[in-house]
């Protein structure tokens, strides 16, 4: 019997030895900077955005936030800070919701309490699911942080087999999406066709597109996504309310007149309309905030500005701060009508017909 203690002693001192080993490890390393800057390594950010936002909002001073999609994530926070007078930071990640931004906005307040300024993407279609993989990283408690350095992601980080915690080195353009493979998709349709990586799972596919006449109307499913949208607008709503002192910049990005056309593309219209409506009529009242809607310009019919029917080029992203430091482009609910009576004739207007011949005869198609 003494000799399974003794065992199990032993079992248990090693475990307890190696914990701790492990620990001081992870402590020393530090890969997310939560704890102090790194004693070894020049500064990195994982490649993971929804866990290095607490590394740049725990260590970068600033004084303004770029918040949102990939509608916003090549959007400059340098240039931000040039044009808007600013110490800009960019939090934005893939598919990121509204749940997420009040989640981010809330840790970043309690690392900045002079926050001036926050530039935020208006996505009709949102994700009210949180995506981040460590929700600890971005509660009350500091404590707690380090345990997310146990999670086997970060194991190879730790002992210095992996720089994937350090993957992004600059600060500037680590939310980037449009690199040069992605540079590819611009020019024109033919772009498209070409960068397209099998014709099945690309976003112009025939049975993707609805060509017959553009007639946006409700139905269940515009409803239950209004109600969806609405919902999760609730999260940004008390942010704007009870932060006076914070100008909201609200940016409703400009898809492209051809993405109408794609499968649920009325009904996405509809939302969207819908959608700004309803937030418009929130927050009238409120003087710290203003809507820009860019869907009149001339760059939303042209393809070759495009890397897919809702992504654009960064030219756009340095126009919404433009806009934003002129106040043109705003969105009110005395012009909202006519906005979106002038968005619906331009998508009618639009002609997908010489895309529909492209894409048959690119592929081959009767």
């Amino acid at each position: 019997m003494d000799k399974y203690k003794k065992f199990i002693l032993r079992i248990m001192l090693v475990s307890i030895a190696f914990v701790g080993l492990y620990g001081a490890m992870a402590y020393i390393r530090d890969p997310l900077m939560l704890l102090h800057k790194p004693y070894f390594k020049n500064n990195g950010y994982d490649k993971d955005l929804r866990i290095s936002n607490a590394s740049v909002m725990h260590n970068v001073d600033f004084d303004s936030v770029i918040i949102g999609t990939s509608m916003l994530m090549n959007t400059s926070p340098n240039l931000a800070s040039q044009i808007l007078n600013g110490k800009f930071i960019n939090t934005t990640a893939e598919s990121l919701g509204f749940s997420e931004v009040e989640t981010f906005l809330k840790y970043a307040f309690r690392h900045q309490s002079n926050i001036k300024q926050i530039i935020i993407s208006f996505d009709a279609i949102t994700n009210s699911t949180s995506r981040i993989p460590y929700i600890s990283l971005y509660d009350e408690s500091v404590l707690n942080d380090l345990f997310v350095y146990f999670q086997p992601r970060f194991f190879k980080c730790i002992v210095g087999f992996s720089n994937v915690c350090y993957k992004k080195k600059d600060l500037d353009t680590r939310t980037f999406w449009l690199d040069a493979s992605k540079r590819k998709a611009l020019g024109g349709f033919e772009s498209w066709l070409q960068t397209a990586r099998n014709y099945r799972e690309a976003s112009f596919i025939l049975d993707k597109l609805e060509v017959k006449e553009f007639l946006p109307v409700h139905n269940e499913k515009t409803i239950a996504d209004f109600e969806s949208t609405k919902e999760s607008l609730g999260s940004i709503l008390r942010l704007i309310k009870t932060s006076p002192n914070i100008q909201f910049e609200i940016i409703v990005p400009p898809y492209s007149k051809y993405h109408y056309y794609a499968k649920n593309g009325q009904e996405r219209f509809v939302v969207i309309r819908d959608s700004v409506k309803y937030f418009l009529s929130e927050v009238q009242n409120c003087p710290n905030v203003r809507v820009y809607g860019f869907d009149n310009l001339d760059y939303t019919k042209d393809i070759a500005n495009y890397t897919d029917p809702i992504h654009y080029e960064v030219s756009m992203n340095n126009l919404f701060l433009e806009a934003i430091k002129a106040q043109t482009h705003l969105l009110t609910l005395e012009n909202f009508e006519s906005y979106f009576d002038q968005l619906k004739k331009d998508i009618k207007a639009f002609d997908m017909k010489p895309y529909i011949e492209v894409i048959k005869q690119h592929y081959g198609l009767e």
